[in-house]
């Protein structure tokens, strides 16, 4: 949905401050500052990322423009810490902003992540999925056996399972997904297959709770992410989980509720999905359980009883069914180059072909061996990096690499 940064920004030079040049690190330090308290006041969020979306920068500048430079300099300086933890951005309006995501009332304006971002999650595709599991805290062996079974179940058939790292069900349906990633990987070499989105209430250094820090683990060792729209430095506090709640739901095609008393937090997860047009899910439970209270009214309100996986490939038209057999990983062939920016001047449109052909034959290079390899000088190369960049073409990660693959 959202091919490119900037399509056409010549008149959109400058963010905040005169001498702010506009690249997309910059850029995604001022949305960072626009959760510091003092713009938060001023700024309407949502407003402005209807404005992203809708590439509306002159709107945007109009925003962005009521920082000053303190907080800019401080957005600056988390994000380059933030890469000095290896974590990563993804910003609202970029290439691979998740499009589900970006659809919702109030998207995330920037996500930080550690870990392997499915790429089924990125964009919707026929035949992948995503599937939310959310549920009580105050889970039931019961529960807790069939979320992980159903996570695993998801995992398998290659979709990806998004939960909220929380005890209870949410910890059940990650440790499901690390099992279907285990099970998918001694069927078949060379897959394409994850653990799942584990998306936190609190910054990435604070993961919350303490007790999940080796199940968040476990899930980047499986090709997994962990998620969050907080600054890396940021506690879990209360206000922030029913955020977070709608990022899981929307991530998801479906959300499915696995246990949930009649107050639980859950069932703010299930409004968001409503809201945003996703598909809910409830498992029935024992009548005699108090967690079975919040599922059997949402299916007497109208969500759809589920009873196996086979139920989510019925009620959504859009899903293939698939075999057990995961998916392989399909390599990008040279037919598929992006299409350069247009506002590449000939020289620089020659070092830009140079570089694609470069970074997507092999493995990451700094600046120095980039100039080397292309035979051009700093200047003509930094231009063209810098408008790949910018438009998400290719991607600067650690230790100042460049690389056509975001993740890397």
């Amino acid at each position: 949905m959202y091919k490119t940064l900037i399509s056409s920004a010549t008149n959109f030079s400058m963010i905040g401050a005169p001498g702010l040049p506009l690249d997309l690190d910059r850029f995604t330090a001022a949305l960072l500052a626009t959760r510091f308290p003092s713009a938060s006041r001023k700024i309407n969020r949502i407003a402005l990322s209807s404005a992203i979306r809708s590439s509306d920068w002159r709107e945007v500048e109009r925003y962005l423009g009521q920082l000053d430079r303190r907080a800019i300099a401080e957005g600056v300086r988390i994000l380059e810490e933030a890469r000095r933890s290896g974590f990563q951005t993804i910003t609202l309006g970029a290439n691979f902003y998740p499009e589900r995501l970006a659809g919702i009332p109030d998207p995330p304006l920037v996500l930080f992540m550690r870990g392997t971002f499915p790429r089924t999650a990125i964009a919707p595709v026929d035949g992948q999925f995503t599937v939310g599991i959310v549920g009580s805290r105050d889970s039931t062996s019961y529960g807790n056996r069939h979320a992980r079974s159903l996570a695993e179940a998801v995992t398998v058939r290659g979709g990806v399972v998004i939960s909220g790292l929380a005890i209870g069900i949410d910890g059940a349906a990650h440790r499901g997904a690390i099992s279907g990633f285990d099970a998918a990987c001694e069927q078949e070499e060379e897959i394409e297959q994850s653990a799942g989105i584990a998306v936190l209430g609190s910054g990435l250094h604070r993961v919350y709770p303490a007790q999940h820090q080796s199940l968040a683990d476990e899930i980047i060792k499986r090709n997994g992410v962990l998620l969050s729209e907080y600054l890396p430095d940021q506690p879990g506090l209360p206000q922030q989980f029913p955020e977070r709640n709608r990022i899981v739901s929307g991530l998801a095609d479906a959300l499915v509720v696995v246990e949930a008393k009649e107050r639980s937090g859950a069932l703010g997860t299930v409004q968001c999905a409503l809201e945003q047009g996703r598909d809910v899910f409830a498992l029935p439970g024992p009548l005699d359980y108090s967690t079975s209270a919040g599922p059997h009214r949402l299916i007497r309100e109208g969500a759809i009883l589920l009873r196996s996986i086979d139920d989510i490939f019925d009620a959504i038209p859009r899903l293939v069914r698939k075999s057990k057999k995961p998916r392989r990983a399909r390599k990008q062939s040279n037919a598929e180059l992006p299409t350069l920016p247009a506002q590449l001047q000939d020289r620089e449109r020659a070092v830009a072909e140079q570089l694609l052909q470069i970074l997507r034959a092999g493995e990451p290079q700094d600046f120095e061996q980039l100039m080397a390899l292309t035979a051009t000088g700093a200047p003509e190369l930094q231009a063209a990096l810098s408008q790949l960049e910018l438009h998400q073409i290719v991607f600067r990660g650690d230790g100042d690499f460049y690389s056509c693959d975001p993740f890397v």
